[in-house]
């Protein structure tokens, strides 16, 4: 999810990060607050297979009229009951394998008792009629007195646990299904859901019934309806469906935003080795969207204000793109293999930070990449109550999960993993991890395992102090110049605060050391056993400049204290140096 609606910096439900992070702490349980995302997944008592979702909407009342089926298998004998989530949902009536059942509400729960116990294996299919105002997870944008000309639309946003507020179903991402969803809007309008479109029939009263089908399993926040008045442009990748939708007027914005689409799923397959793994790629962008973006499988959300106008489109060096690679790595990570519970959420927003990294190095440039990557590095030092916490950790409550850690510091450790591993292995050892995991929810583990078995590098104490860890390391550094032996002598310390999870860190590097005579690159490892270090280079005469960590492949902050080349002038002669400028600039005054 992109929760910034511009530029390539943070994208969360502040979401914020780009390059736009062993221990776990259990979050006591009474610091949960209703309404909290779950810190750690839920035990199944089903796995939830199926469902055929049919939805209407009554404009004037911002309500949705729907009947769902599930289809689930039980995973536990003696199962007596099946719950649902539900939010605010009035349930007019409930059918258990087409026989009426009984049901309550507890607690934002749909309870159905079972009348005999359910043993592991067996199958139901629950049919729930029920209608709801949504207060999350599904949105009305309506004309209104201000903006009477303002395009009709209906819109879903199910991350983190609100898909619940317009449908009763198991609300949390460790399990996956298929789904059907039908969708009866007024003829006029157009619709977008997850998968294939399968058919679209007149229906009564001037409507349509759109049917669309995802036969790729995902989880129940990625479930999308967007519907309303809206202008479509239809390419393609590979004979793949690529369609991008605005709102009724702004049609003429698509192309020169989101016509690189292709091109970055072509990227993306190549580099991981594993082609885009769904049936179709649609984006939809709406009014209002509560975040930049959404991942939903095969149909991501966007925000409209990523529609600029066809002539300031060219004014942005790297436009949309940012948002657009963001949303679109989410199909492989996030969407394809998707985290366990919402400790583990980098491994959705950090490698989606991670691939707009990717896009952006290989159609802008390395020195455009370089630079947002060294500007987000910046700014996640800048979120001083971020540094202590571990980016892997379930010690939070109201999404604040999506932070500058998940994000952002995610994004950089993928890149200095890619940096350590190498390119070829990196990727290697990505393409591992989606094939293995493929269509199945996971931890950290689950990605240094993979990393491991395809690279046969030991990561663990890479992971495990910039994932369990907390912070970054804080160098203070100098050096000086041995004439006689011909040796510079560069001293490292790492200053960092050495506390809770912020440990020392191990960190191979770089050394550039250049001299009248050429560059030279020395490669080093600050280890963490020590706090300070002393390294000694040949050099044949004094050093005209040191580089630490050459190309800045570490998130770090640096205070680097350097020789100083030149002559400070006297006080008087600095002041007199200034006199003349100072007499040029009230000239020019006095002629205005």
């Amino acid at each position: 999810m992109n929760i910034a609606p511009f530029g390539n910096l943070a994208r969360s439900r502040c979401r914020s990060a780009t390059f736009g992070v062993a221990a776990l702490l259990a979050i006591p349980f009474a610091t949960l607050q209703l309404g909290a995302d779950e810190p750690y997944a839920r035990n199944r008592d089903y796995d939830l297979e199926h469902s055929r979702i049919a939805l209407r909407f009554d404009l004037d009342q911002k309500k949705v009229m729907g009947d769902v089926t599930h289809t689930l298998t039980i995973l536990h004998d003696a199962t007596s009951k099946i719950v649902f989530d539900s939010a605010g949902l009035t349930i007019h009536s409930a059918t258990l394998n087409k026989s009426a059942a009984k049901f309550e509400i507890k607690d934002d729960k749909l309870i159905i008792p079972l009348t005999t116990a359910a043993h592991a294996g067996e199958k139901f299919d629950i049919t729930i009629r029920y209608e709801g105002k949504p207060t999350k997870g599904l949105y009305f944008i309506l004309p209104d007195k201000d903006y009477p000309d303002r395009p009709k639309q209906v819109w879903t946003q199910g991350e983190s646990e609100d898909t619940r507020y317009y449908l009763p179903t198991y609300d949390y991402p460790n399990d996956r299904l298929t789904t059907e969803t039908i969708l009866t809007v007024p003829a006029s309008w157009i619709t977008v859901a997850n998968g294939k479109l399968i058919n679209v029939s007149d229906a009564a009263n001037g409507m349509k019934t759109w049917t669309w089908k995802e036969s790729v399993p995902s989880s129940t926040y990625l479930f999308t309806v967007v519907a309303g008045e809206f202008e479509e442009i239809k390419d393609s990748w590979r004979g793949i469906p690529v369609t991008y939708y605005a709102p009724k007027g702004r049609g003429d914005r698509l192309s020169i935003n989101y016509s690189r689409t292709p091109q970055m799923i072509e990227l993306f397959s190549a580099k991981l080795g594993v082609n885009y793994p769904w049936e179709k790629y649609a984006q939809a962008m709406v009014d209002d969207f509560v975040a930049g973006g959404m991942e939903n499988s095969s149909a991501t959300t966007n925000t409209s204000n990523s529609l600029q106008h066809p002539k300031l489109a060219p004014e942005f060096i790297t436009g949309e793109d940012g948002l657009i690679s963001h949303e679109l790595g989410h199909q492989w990570f996030g969407d394809l293999v998707t985290c366990k519970d919402w400790g583990d959420i980098w491994l959705n927003e950090g490698f989606a930070t991670f691939m707009e990294f990717v896009w952006t190095e290989s159609h802008f440039g390395k020195d455009q990449a370089d630079y947002e990557r060294w500007q987000s590095a910046r700014q996640w030092f800048e979120e001083a109550n971020l540094y202590s916490k571990p980016t892997v950790r379930h010690d939070f409550n109201d999404s604040g999960e999506f932070d500058g850690n998940a994000y952002t510091k995610g994004g950089w450790v993928l890149y200095m993993l890619r940096h350590q591993l190498g390119e070829d292995a990196f990727y290697y050892g990505l393409k591992h991890y989606l094939e293995v995991n493929r269509g199945k929810n996971v931890v950290t583990a689950d990605l240094a395992k993979a990393m491991e078995e395809a690279t046969h590098t030991n990561v663990d104490q890479f992971f495990n102090q910039w994932l369990y860890g907390a912070g970054a390391p804080k160098f203070d550094l100098s050096y000086r110049y041995d004439e006689a032996k011909h040796e510079v002598a560069l001293t490292v310390k790492q200053t960092q605060r050495v506390e809770g999870r912020v440990g020392l860190f191990h960190i191979p590097t770089e050394v550039e050391i250049t001299t009248a005579s050429g560059p030279k690159l020395f490669p080093i490892t600050v280890s963490q056993g020590k706090d300070t270090a002393i390294f000694t280079f040949p050099a044949d005469s004094a050093p005209l400049m040191v580089l630490f960590d050459k190309g800045g492949h570490v998130l770090k902050s640096t205070e680097f204290h350097k020789e100083k080349k030149g002559v400070a002038l006297p006080v008087k002669e600095r002041l007199r140096s200034r006199r003349p400028r100072r007499r040029y600039q009230r000239s020019r005054q006095a002629k205005r």
